[in-house]
C-alpha cells in the first residue's frame, strides 16, 4: 500500500505542494530536449557547409614532394645521327635519360576562375539549409503534440487509477455488509457469492490501472525529467485550454514547396551544363637529378615552374542538353502538381478537422451528462440496497455503469486533445 501511495502522490497535485510539473513548462522545456539538441547540431553541420562553398571560389594551393630511385634505369634507341652525322643511316644509341635519385619539390595552384556549376552548388546548399530548417520545425511540432499525450495520459490514468481504488476500497465495506447479511440470514449465499466474484473484479481493475499508470509514467520520462517532479499541475480542462488557439501546421505542404525549389533549380543547372569551365594552374619548384642521394647538392637541382590557362568545352552536353532539358521541366511540372495537390488535401484536412471538434464538442457534452445520470442512478440505488429494497447486483450493474460513463468522458476529452494537435498530415 505505500508503494501504491506514492505514485497517487506523484501524480495528483490535490495531495501535495511539492514542485510540479504543468503543460506550459513542459512546453517550455523543448530547447534542453534531444530533438533540439539534434536540431543544433545539424544547424552546424550546414553552417560548414555554407563556409564549404565561400571556400570553394578560392584557389587551391598544394606542396608537391616527392622521391625516387630507379632501380632499373630505362634505356631509350636514339638515333645516331643526331649525335654523329657521319653515323650510317639506321643506326641507334641507346641513351639513359634518367639518374638512380631523382626528386621533386614545388608548390602547386589550381583555381577555378569559372565553374558553371558553382552557383548551383551554393544554391543547393541553401535548399539543404532551408530543408533542415522545415524538419526542424516539424520535429518540435512533434514532439510538443507526443509530450502533450503522454503528459495527457498520466492525468487520465491517474484519474482512473484513482477511482479504481477508491471503488475497491468502497466495495470492500460492501462486500462486509453482504457478509453480515448472509449470516445473519438476511441475505442469500447466491448474492453473497456474486459479492465476493465481484471484489475479485476489482481487485484485477485496480491492478489493470495501476499498470496503465506505471506505463503511462515510463513515456513521460522521453519528454521531462520526472525524477524531479512530484506532481503534475495541469488537469485536463487546463490543457483543452492551454491548446484551445493552438494551430497545427501542416510542413508536407513546405516541404512540397520546397521540392519545387529543387526541380526549378536542377533546370537551371541543366542549362549551365554547356557553359565552358575557365581555370588556372601553376607550378614552382624544383628537379633533383644524381646518381648519389645527395638533396643538399644543390647543383644536382634545376628550377621547373609552369603557368597555364586552361578552357574546358562540354561538347557532348550540347549533344545531350535537349533530352536532359526535357527530363528536368518534366520533373519540374511533377513537383508543381505533387505541391498543388498537397496545399489542396491540407485545406480539406482543415475543414474536416473543424467538423470533427463541432462533433467532439458535443459528444463530451453528452458523455458529461451521461456520467452525470448515472452517477445518479448508482446514488439512487445503493441507498435502496442499504434499505433492503433492491439487491446487490442491481447496484453492481449500476457502478459498472457510471465508471463506463467516467472512462467514456475521459477518453472523449483525450481524443479531443488529440485532435487538437493533428494536422492534414497526421
Amino acid at each position: 500500500m505505500k508503494r501504491t501511495l506514492r505514485y497517487i502522490l506523484l501524480f495528483l497535485p490535490l495531495f501535495t505542494q511539492a514542485q510540479s510539473l504543468s503543460i506550459e513548462q513542459l512546453w517550455a522545456s523543448f530547447p534542453t530536449s534531444s530533438t533540439q539538441r539534434q536540431a543544433q547540431l545539424r544547424q552546424h553541420i550546414q553552417q560548414v557547409e555554407r563556409t564549404f562553398d565561400k571556400l570553394d571560389k578560392l584557389p587551391v594551393v598544394y606542396g608537391d614532394l616527392n622521391l625516387q630511385r630507379n632501380l632499373i634505369i630505362p634505356t631509350t634507341p636514339v638515333p645516331a645521327i643526331a649525335f654523329d652525322p657521319s653515323a650510317p643511316a639506321g643506326t641507334y644509341i641507346p641513351l639513359r635519360f634518367a639518374t638512380r635519385w631523382s626528386s621533386k619539390a614545388g608548390i602547386q595552384l589550381e583555381w577555378t576562375l569559372f565553374d558553371p556549376a558553382r552557383r548551383g552548388r551554393k544554391d543547393e546548399t541553401n535548399l539543404a539549409a532551408e530543408k533542415v530548417e522545415i524538419n526542424e520545425k516539424q520535429a518540435k511540432q512533434s514532439w510538443e503534440r507526443d509530450a502533450t499525450l503522454a503528459y495527457a495520459a498520466i492525468v487520465l490514468a491517474t484519474k482512473q487509477y484513482a477511482m479504481a481504488l477508491q471503488d475497491s476500497t468502497a466495495y470492500a465495506e460492501i462486500l462486509q455488509i453482504s457478509r453480515d447479511r448472509w449470516q445473519a440470514g438476511r441475505e442469500s449465499e447466491i448474492n453473497y457469492l456474486d459479492a465476493q466474484q465481484e471484489m475479485e473484479r476489482k481487485k484485477i481493475q485496480r491492478a489493470e490501472a495501476w499498470t496503465v499508470l506505471a506505463a503511462a509514467n515510463i513515456e513521460l520520462q522521453k519528454y521531462a525529467e520526472i525524477d524531479t517532479i512530484l506532481t503534475l499541475s495541469s488537469d485536463i480542462p487546463d490543457i483543452m485550454s492551454y491548446l484551445d488557439s493552438y494551430h497545427g501546421h501542416d510542413y508536407a505542404v513546405d516541404m512540397a514547396a520546397l521540392e519545387v525549389k529543387i526541380a526549378r533549380l536542377q533546370t537551371e543547372q541543366t542549362k549551365r551544363q554547356i557553359l565552358p569551365t575557365l581555370s588556372f594552374n601553376s607550378y614552382l619548384g624544383a628537379q633533383y637529378f644524381d646518381n648519389d642521394l645527395r638533396l643538399l647538392h644543390m647543383d644536382s637541382w634545376y628550377g621547373n615552374s609552369y603557368a597555364n590557362l586552361s578552357l574546358r568545352i562540354p561538347l557532348s552536353a550540347y549533344v545531350l542538353q535537349r533530352s536532359a532539358l526535357q527530363q528536368a521541366s518534366w520533373r519540374q511540372q511533377l513537383r508543381e502538381e505533387e505541391w498543388q495537390e498537397r496545399a489542396g488535401h491540407d485545406q480539406v484536412a482543415t475543414q474536416k478537422r473543424e467538423q470533427q471538434k463541432k462533433a467532439a464538442i458535443k459528444k463530451m457534452e453528452s458523455l458529461k451528462a451521461i456520467e452525470d445520470l448515472a452517477l445518479q442512478k448508482k446514488e439512487v440505488l445503493w441507498a435502496a440496497y442499504e434499505a433492503g429494497r433492491s439487491l446487490l447486483v442491481n447496484y453492481n450493474a449500476a457502478n459498472s455503469a457510471y465508471i463506463a460513463a467516467q472512462q467514456a468522458h475521459w477518453q472523449a476529452q483525450y481524443d479531443w486533445i488529440d485532435l487538437l494537435l493533428q494536422t492534414a498530415a497526421d
